[in-house]
């Protein structure tokens, strides 16, 4: 729950876990950055890499994000954003765990999200009613 960073839930839930760092969203319709979709320079990887840099990559175990941004609004990620999140997980050595919770298992098209950018996450947490799903599938 900590790590989903839903701002509606600050107020009921005071026993949030420590040393969790959210970043901006990747939206281009409403950029933080106030960049125009035609003139983006991908700012919301800056604003990752500078987070690191300030954090100490060292310091950091991983980065958590969904496949394709569900939670968060039904966000669509930039076409390169994963890849380049992918790139600097590797640089830095930090682990890429990519939530399919809600966009996994054929609900994009494909059986993972990621799959549509050609990332590969290091782990990824899946809901145990479509693993028993998947189970009983193989057998």
């Amino acid at each position: 729950m900590t790590a989903g960073g839903d701002p509606r839930k600050l107020e009921s839930d005071a026993q949030q876990i420590p040393n969790i760092i959210h970043v901006e969203d990747p939206y281009c319709y409403r950029c933080p950055w106030g960049k125009e979709i035609n003139s983006c320079s991908r700012e919301c990887v800056s604003h990752v890499e500078r987070v690191i840099a300030f954090e100490g990559p060292e310091n950091i175990a991983a980065i958590l994000m969904e496949g394709e941004s569900g939670s968060s609004g039904c966000i669509k990620y930039p076409p390169d954003y994963l890849q380049k999140i992918r790139a600097l997980c590797d640089k830095h050595g930090i682990l890429l765990i990519a939530d399919e919770v809600m966009s996994g298992f054929g609900r994009t098209g494909k059986w993972f999200a990621t799959e549509h950018r050609q990332v590969v996450p290091d782990m990824m947490p899946l809901p145990k009613e479509l693993l028993r799903v998947i189970f009983l599938w193989a057998h």
